[in-house]
Formats: C-alpha cells, structure tokens, sequence
C-alpha cells in the first residue's frame, strides 16, 4: 500500500492464499497442531461476523443511546414515581416520545452522510439509516413499558423480553450465515426493538387516546431534566472512547473495544437489572412508610451482595476453566488480565446495586428518612 501511495485505513479488503501452514503463520496461531497426525488445522470454518462489523454497529452506539435518552427525557422515571397518574399524563408522555422519536429518525437519516464522512466509512449511510429505524418504535413502546414497570409486570416482561430476544437472534444467526455481516447486526437489533416494542403495546393494560395536550408534562418536567440531564452525560461518557478510536483509528479496533466492554459489565448489568426491574415501583408504594422502606432498601442491598460477593470470588478463580480453555494457546498468557478485568466487573456490582435502588424511589424520601 505504501510503495502504491495508498494509505492504510482506506484498505478494506485483502485476498491472502496459501498453504495450510502460511495460512496459520499469516494469522498469528499456531501450527502446532499440523505437526502430528491427524493434521487438523485450528481454523476450518469461515469466519461468520468479525470485530470489524461489530465495530461499524459500535461507531452507532453514541448515537443510538444518545437518542434513546432524549425520547424517554427522564418521564418514564417521573411517570412511575408519580402516586396519582391519569390516563392525560400516560397520553402526554406518549405522543412526546413518539413525535420525539420521528423526528430524530428524519434528522439522523439526512445526518448520515455526516456520519459516514467523519468516520471515513460509506458503509455507515445506509447502515444508519436502518438501524435508526429503531427510534421509531422504541418512542412507541415507552408508555407501555412503564405501565407494565408500574404495576410490576415483571412475568410479563420476561416473556416479551424472552420472546423478542429468540426471534431477533435467530433472524442474526440465520443473516450471518448467508453472509450479511454487519447487517446481520443491524436487523438483530431493529427487530428486537419493533417487536418488544410491539407487544408492549399490546399486552399493557393502556390505550393511547387521539387527545395531544402536553401540558400534564410541564407537572414531570422539573424532575425528569435531572433525569434526563444525567442520562445524556452518562452515554456520552460510555461511548466517547468509541467515537475516538472510531474516528482515530478503525472500525475493528471499535470492534474489540465495545464488545470487550460489553462483556466485561455483563454480570453488573444482569444483577443490576434484577434489582432496578423492581426497586423504584415498590419503593414509591411505601414512601410514606420510613420503617417498611428502609427494610425494603436493606433486603435490596443483602440481595446484591448476597450474588455478587460469591462471584467476586469465583470468577477471578476460575476464569481460567471458564475462558481460558476456549481460547488458542497464543493468548492464554494473557490470564491475569482476565482475572483482573473480572474481579474489577464484579468488585464493582455492589456500588451499582445500591445506587440502582437509590434511582429506584428512595433517593426521592431520603429528607423523610433522615428525619
């Protein structure tokens, strides 16, 4: 590319051919394994979806989240820690987040060619511009969720939740076989959203109503900025390196940032989850009671360390037989840096439980309780 003038980064594809044993010396693995009879090679199928497509959905990510958070702008939390909700304050919420939700999709559609410049990456026009779609139906299923978050339909959400994440995965795995690469992650999502989306709507027990009066949101508003204000910081803060190695370097390093990152928190995440699904509609039931909150609170807090303080232990141990096995012998001296990255991830669990219940409705009657 040098001795041609052409610089790196505007190399996408290069057709490599040789041997078996080139192949693994090209690579960086290993022949060992075509010393001895039966000459297996350690590689044999085609690679299905690489850190390059994965970094291309990745470069969308502070887009994605950003976007998210100006359709909910913090009412689906004022929504739930509001005792007397009317079908005016549901219907208001909701035709904000739909229109809201419209409007950024038009705007990042024509934005998209913005977007592929600044990352010097074509592909990212018509990539965007589907995975964008999501916006839509995610504005749609705000209300329903937060009903459904209200009054505690946590079995029901499972099964929404369970329901669309089966269907949106086989819809990737089959698109990844045929060879769709990063479009089998766009439509994984885009049909994760929309059908989640969809049957929230359908199994919530509320109707939407042709009635557009916003005013019940100037009542929310005072309490949902913070909200939201704390939302748009905190994905700028967790998809700006994104932006940068996206922008600086290239779709694949983006590729093993985000998802290293992803898997990293995905034990915080999950126990995170458990506590928030519930945390904030049981603590608003009970917020004229200090005695029963603070047990509630403690209960909370005993659960999250009940799970992770176990797993702080286990996993850093046994990271070897969990990780390690599946990984070639080129990498597996990186071990420590697997233990370390998972007694970090769950070190840091208990911290986020308690400030998932503090989110949750107790932070709102903290003055009470100090009284």
């Amino acid at each position: 590319a040098e001795d041609a003038g052409i610089r790196r980064e505007d190399v996408f594809q290069v057709c490599v051919v040789g041997n078996t044993c080139m192949h693994h010396l090209f690579l960086g693995i290993s022949p060992a394994s075509l010393v001895h009879a039966p000459y297996t090679p350690a590689v044999s199928e085609r690679l299905v979806l690489n850190a390059e497509d994965y970094g291309l959905v990745g470069m969308l990510a502070i887009f994605t989240g950003i976007a998210n958070t100006i359709i909910n702008s913090g009412f689906t939390v004022a929504l739930t820690n509001k005792q007397d909700v009317t079908h005016k304050d549901y219907n208001a919420v909701f035709w904000f987040s739909c229109f809201v939700g419209l409007l950024l999709y038009v705007v990042l559609f024509f934005s998209a060619p913005l977007i592929a410049r600044f990352y010097n990456r074509s592909e990212l026009i018509s990539l965007s511009r589907v995975l964008f779609v999501g916006f839509f139906f995610s504005g749609i299923g705000t209300v329903a969720f937060t009903v459904m978050f209200k009054k505690l339909m946590v079995k029901e959400q499972a099964k929404i939740d369970i329901t669309a994440l089966v269907l949106s995965g086989l819809i990737g795995i089959v698109f990844a076989l045929k060879g769709w690469a990063y479009w089998a992650l766009v439509f994984q999502s885009v049909v994760y959203v929309s059908v989640s989306s969809v049957l929230k709507c359908v199994i919530a027990p509320w109707r939407p109503s042709l009635e557009f009066d916003f005013r019940p949101l100037r009542d929310m508003f005072s309490f949902s900025v913070k909200i939201f204000l704390t939302n748009i910081f905190q994905q700028i803060n967790n998809n700006f390196f994104s932006v940068l190695l996206g922008r600086l370097f290239n779709a694949t390093w983006v590729g093993y940032y985000s998802q290293g990152y992803k898997w990293m928190l995905m034990g915080n995440t999950i126990l995170c989850g458990m506590v928030n699904s519930v945390a904030q509609p049981v603590l608003v039931q009970v917020r004229e009671e200090r005695q029963r909150q603070c047990y509630i609170f403690r209960k909370m807090v005993r659960f999250a360390v009940f799970l992770s303080f176990p797993l702080q232990i286990f996993i850093p141990q046994g990271i070897d037989w969990i990780i390690l096995l599946k990984l070639p012998d080129r990498v597996k001296h990186r071990g420590k840096y697997y233990q370390k990255n998972a007694a970090y991830c769950d070190d840091d669990a208990v911290p986020w439980h308690i400030k998932a219940a503090l989110h949750g409705g107790f932070c709102h009657t903290e003055n009470k309780i100090r009284n």
